[in-house]
């Protein structure tokens, strides 16, 4: 696959000059899932501080993309103090009306916050993505709760399948479905970070509903002048096609990750380089601005697999 590939990423990521920004804003959770691969991560207690928060929001703006997507996860989200105040610096201090919000949570508080929230926004896009823990709560109120919620245009219930969870997770998709709820279905992830063995019927269970786990495609362009997407699923990419090593990527650029103790990096892959916005603006670190060698010949993360990766000058995207 050397130098087969001329460029990788969404192609909408090529043509537009789109940010895009994975917020952990929090370690706080109130569930303790017997799966939970942050376990250890939780018992920190860290919290993103406010002036950190709104600095960033600040100088992201300042940059003047086409648009924003701003994946907010913990913890639990709505744990978190500021976050009425995140949604309005997002709303203010982001130029475009291209502006997204999409907050990962439990959901066991958003019938009490959630709609709340929409009061801070006008012109972002607010939406949720709900992972149901089914060891951690009682069936009929969640689904009740989510439907008293309301908004579900603007939710997706993900129901994470452990192993043993099989008819509880059959239930699952039955009541949701019965009140109209969209939902996707994957497995867990073990917090060993090896694969769980999931029965037989667990395994059929799972593959009738590959087609929704899917967490990103990508686009490839080869110098014969074909062209295939390649679909990264829940068991990983394809190695022999995926090799990113030496390629310039706009992570960084395009994409950024900060987490709650206020320390942000251009992707989980470039070694370790990082940089402490408590003690720094994002708008004095101007190395970030520019696309980079990949360091990497595995990139798995949901935003920085999109980012725009090529080999040749002439391939980079236009608005460089």
């Amino acid at each position: 696959m050397e130098n087969s590939i001329r460029v990788a990423g969404w192609k909408d990521y090529f043509h537009n000059d789109c940010m895009r920004i994975n917020l952990n804003i929090s370690d706080i959770c109130n569930f303790s899932c017997s799966y939970c691969i942050n376990r250890n991560v939780h018992k920190k207690h860290r919290v993103l501080k406010k002036e950190t928060l709104s600095h960033f929001i600040e100088d992201l703006g300042e940059r003047n993309r086409d648009s924003y997507y701003f994946g907010i996860s913990g913890g639990e989200p709505l744990i978190y103090p500021h976050i009425e105040f995140m949604l309005e610096k997002i709303e203010s201090a982001i130029h475009t009306d291209n502006k997204y919000v999409c907050i990962l949570s439990n959901g066991s508080l958003l019938p009490e916050k959630g709609k709340y929230l929409y009061e801070k926004v006008d012109k972002t896009k607010l939406s949720f993505s709900i992972s149901v823990h089914i060891e951690q709560i009682d069936l009929k109120k969640f689904c009740d709760s989510i439907v008293s919620f309301g908004h579900l245009d603007d939710l997706n219930c993900k129901i994470l399948l452990a192993p043993g969870y099989l008819e509880q997770a059959k239930r699952s998709l039955e009541m949701l479905r019965e009140r109209d709820i969209p939902i996707i279905i994957g497995p867990v992830t073990s917090p060993a970070g090896q694969p769980y063995e999931f029965s037989d019927e667990e395994i059929d269970f799972l593959n009738q509903f590959k087609d929704n786990v899917k967490e990103a495609v990508f686009f490839l362009e080869y110098e014969n002048g074909s062209a295939e997407d390649i679909f990264r699923v829940a068991k990983g990419l394809h190695p022999e096609k995926s090799d990113f090593y030496g390629m310039r990527c706009l992570a960084g650029r395009n994409s950024l990750g900060l987490g709650p103790d206020g320390i942000v990096r251009r992707c989980f892959w470039a070694g370790k380089e990082f940089f402490d916005l408590n003690e720094t603006r994002l708008r004095d670190i101007p190395e970030l601005n520019q696309p980079y060698i990949c360091p990497s010949h595995f990139c798995n993360c949901h935003a920085f697999l999109r980012m725009p990766k090529w080999i040749n000058d002439k391939d980079a995207p236009d608005y460089l």
